[in-house]
């Protein structure tokens, strides 16, 4: 076993300052180790029964973030990175138990590593865009992360990249249930507005809930997330719609007396719950327009984009996209 940032290369370092200084200040709670099994992912335990593993990005998007939680029988990879270096393998030394995954939605940052299951779990959306793909549609879509282009780092020794196996996502609907044996379970939460399948996590038993991308915090700028608008081809524009957004994020704020602590998926983690308490008005002001028409604009990866601040929280999103 590997201990401590002395033995992290300076090239799996987040490539943004913002980040940087997130993970400096998680070092600084709970340490970070890296262990020879899987050298490319920083653990920290966060609870006695849960890990978070810093995955540092390969493209121009954003360091994620991968959780391990422990139930009784079995453990659960929620999100499983870029498919470099054993992840699985890594789970399975931690808990000592069987490892499954399950990944909050159908991009590739998220369920890139999904190749070292046979099976993974997910929202029905998300498990029908991802068994639509031809493998070799899946593969490409994994492997654009590693292509060199402008923005990419390269910190992986090529026979660390899991080869590519063609996985099934079991699909589940809005409140169903995944099981990790005996009385503890995580919900199916469904928010859409990111990708058509992007769900939460919620794990009623610990009080905690992952979010992946549809709650960030920025701990700096506050809480927020992002909103593109359905890409052509999308088969359930609806739920990328932000009224949809809106709604399942008031249901899931609603509950917050059933979570104290949520983990998302990019930026800082381990946050409080009621940070993101905020989020449905500047959803809803939004949608109202009454916070004007001098929303800062900037460019996300070839999408131009509007963000608006409500209290602790702010929402990016596509003007053209917003009706």
């Amino acid at each position: 076993m590997q201990k401590g940032l002395h033995n992290w290369p300076k090239q799996l370092e987040p490539c943004d300052d913002v980040l940087l200084k997130h993970l400096e200040k998680l070092r600084g709670v709970y340490g970070m180790q890296v262990y020879d099994i899987d050298p490319y992912v920083g653990v920290f335990q966060l609870r006695e029964n849960l890990w978070a593993m810093f995955v540092p990005c390969t493209h121009v998007m954003a360091d994620n973030w991968a959780y391990l939680l422990e139930g009784p029988e079995k453990a659960v990879f929620i999100d499983n990175g870029f498919g470099i270096g054993d992840l699985r393998g890594l789970g399975e030394m931690l808990t000592g138990k069987p490892v499954i995954t399950a990944v909050t939605h159908e991009h590739g940052d998220h369920y890139g590593g999904s190749v070292q299951w046979d099976e993974i779990y997910c929202h029905e959306y998300c498990a029908e865009a991802l068994n639509s793909m031809s493998d070799e549609e899946m593969e490409s879509g994994l492997h654009n992360f590693m292509e060199g282009k402008e923005g990419t780092r390269k910190y992986w020794q090529d026979e660390d990249v899991m080869p590519f196996h063609r996985f099934r996502a079991i699909g589940l609907k809005d409140h169903e249930t995944i099981s990790l044996g005996g009385d503890h379970e995580l919900e199916v939460l469904h928010v859409g507005g990111h990708a058509q399948g992007l769900c939460c996590f919620l794990d009623k038993k610990n009080r905690y809930l992952f979010t992946g991308d549809s709650i960030y915090e920025g701990r700096e700028c506050g809480v927020g997330t992002v909103l593109t608008g359905a890409r052509p081809g999308t088969k359930h524009p609806e739920v990328l719609d932000i009224r949809y957004f809106t709604k399942k994020v008031e249901e899931i704020t609603a509950r917050v007396g059933e979570y104290d602590w949520y983990f998302c998926g990019h930026g800082y983690t381990d946050s409080k719950a009621e940070r993101a308490l905020d989020l449905p008005k500047v959803l809803h002001r939004i949608m109202d327009n009454s916070l004007g028409a001098d929303a800062e604009t900037f460019n996300l990866h070839g999408h131009i984009l509007a963000r608006q601040h409500y209290g602790d929280a702010w929402v990016s999103y596509n003007p053209e996209k917003i009706k």
